[in-house]
């Protein structure tokens, strides 16, 4: 028989399963409920997202920041996400990146200033009247004008090296430096009104400060009037761009390559040595005395051996182990006939076919069928610039990559123009006129499909990394996609 205990104890057992069953349905359709706002709310979301211009981006590398000019003096910084990080003086045209432990030097007043990227912030400061005061990358380099005596500081505002006191020449010290790989290298120099002469041999300090020397070099830059130095890792090469004459050393101050006649250094930015129709990477040209030039690579090694074109310059050119004039088995076996780059960035050979041209870019063999009497300079994914010099004058043409279709073309007239730039998949067609002294500008997108993605008819686009571009639209100025949606944006031109 069921007594009443146990009769109670079945009810609140069945009490117990009901009200959890409750708990359970009731649980279920506030988590379906969250499911289906949020699958609804996404879209809008999304929408909302798109039209207030904020996006998730990649600006940058992630051990960079991005520097968007905010007037003729200031700077905005950005991380890699577009987050703001502050402002600091830096003189810029639109945009650029930068290292997050260089630091930039700029003159207040009578002060020098150095800012640092790693602390976001003023870290020194120093007397104009009394200091010359050169950056490079994460160093400062402070140099007394009537001692002489410098000083090197890290990205901190730590010193990393003191040169000794010592007798000095009367006169205005300058200093220079260049970064190698395994430190720094700086040269002080005494100036008068026609000779640069240097006060003592150049100085290595390595990037922890703790092992330097002086390099005792015989003759180093001894009579030159404009000299100046360039770094090849494990040598230097000095020149003097007004007597065209430079030597080779190594850093302990051995000659390597002595007294060259009419040297050329390359451009100091990516290493590469432009004339009007040469490209020479990371080498030195170098000129004999009977006339003929001879090309070395970054080993010191002879490249080849060529004569001078009819403007005196070498008639050549020399990309990636390439030489223009030259056959190759990774052209067809055919001649190089030039090179261009992809967007951008590196430079690729090429050779002429009947139908067009072979381009050889990583490792594979491109196509690109299009008129040989246009001289193709840049591609993407989806284009091709090219230029052409007829009876109509200096003209430029953006070609289907696929087809060799002109699409557009246009010669340069006084007073207008059209430019083609390519970026990621797309092409930004800018046209720009002056009329009666007043500039203007307007451009359009085109994007992989050949349609306009954007327009606008007052303001500028140039393309920027990972398929942005850097706008100007109004009072704003910042990055933007390509459909104009601001990633990042300021007000152009808020000095303080």
């Amino acid at each position: 028989m069921w007594r009443d205990a146990d009769m109670f104890r079945l009810y609140s057992i069945k009490k117990t399963i009901c009200t959890a069953n409750v708990r359970y349905w009731l649980a279920g359709f506030f988590l379906l409920g969250i499911v289906l706002f949020t699958a609804c709310m996404v879209p809008v979301m999304a929408e909302e997202t798109k039209k207030s211009g904020i996006n998730f981006c990649h600006l940058c590398d992630e051990d960079e920041y991005v520097l968007l000019s905010a007037g003729s003096n200031y700077a905005e910084i950005y991380d890699s996400k577009g987050n703001f990080k502050g402002r600091c003086r830096a003189a810029l045209d639109r945009a650029a990146t930068i290292k997050k432990d260089f630091v930039i030097g700029y003159m207040s007043g009578e002060t020098w200033f150095i800012f640092s990227m790693a602390e976001l912030k003023n870290i020194l400061e120093f007397p104009a009247e009394e200091y010359s005061v050169e950056t490079y990358e994460d160093v400062c380099l402070a140099v007394n004008r009537n001692t002489g005596k410098f000083s090197l500081y890290d990205c901190h505002g730590n010193l990393m090296y003191i040169s000794n006191e010592r007798e000095w020449a009367e006169g205005q010290y300058q200093g220079q430096i260049i970064g190698l790989d395994s430190g720094y290298l700086m040269c002080v120099c005494r100036s008068d009104e026609t000779v640069r002469i240097p006060a003592i041999g150049p100085v290595w300090v390595s990037r922890d400060g703790k092992d330097n020397k002086v390099i005792t070099a015989q003759n180093l830059i001894q009579g030159f009037v404009d000299w100046s130095i360039q770094d090849f890792g494990d040598y230097v090469f000095v020149y003097d761009s007004e007597l065209y004459e430079g030597a080779v050393y190594d850093l302990d101050g051995n000659i390597l390559l002595g007294h060259l006649f009419n040297a050329l250094a390359p451009y100091t930015e990516d290493k590469w040595f432009y004339g009007y129709n040469y490209f020479i990477p990371a080498a030195l040209v170098l000129q004999k005395a009977d006339g003929m030039y001879i090309a070395y690579d970054t080993e010191l090694q002879e490249v080849s051996m060529f004569p001078a074109g009819d403007d005196g310059f070498p008639d050549c050119g020399y990309a990636g182990g390439f030489l223009k004039g030259a056959a190759y088995e990774q052209l067809g076996g055919k001649v190089c006939a030039g090179f261009l780059r992809y967007q951008d960035e590196t430079w690729h050979p090429y050779a002429k076919t009947e139908k067009g041209y072979l381009v050889y870019a990583d490792g594979q063999l491109l196509e690109f069928p299009m008129d040989l009497d246009l001289t193709p300079w840049y591609f993407n994914e989806t284009y091709i610039t090219a230029s052409h010099y007829g009876d109509d004058g200096y003209g430029e043409f953006l070609i289907d990559r696929k087809t060799g279709e002109i699409l557009q073309k246009n010669y340069w007239e006084e007073g207008s123009g059209v430019s083609f730039e390519l970026g990621g998949d797309f092409c930004i067609i800018t046209e720009t006129n002056w009329e009666d002294d007043i500039y203007s500008s307007s451009f359009s997108i085109l994007d992989e499909n050949k349609e306009v993605c954007y327009s606008q008819e007052q303001g500028s686009a140039v393309s920027w990394e990972n398929g942005y571009i850097v706008l100007t639209r109004g009072v704003y100025h910042g990055i933007a996609d390509r459909e104009g949606n601001w990633i990042v944006r300021t007000i152009f031109g808020q000095d303080e």
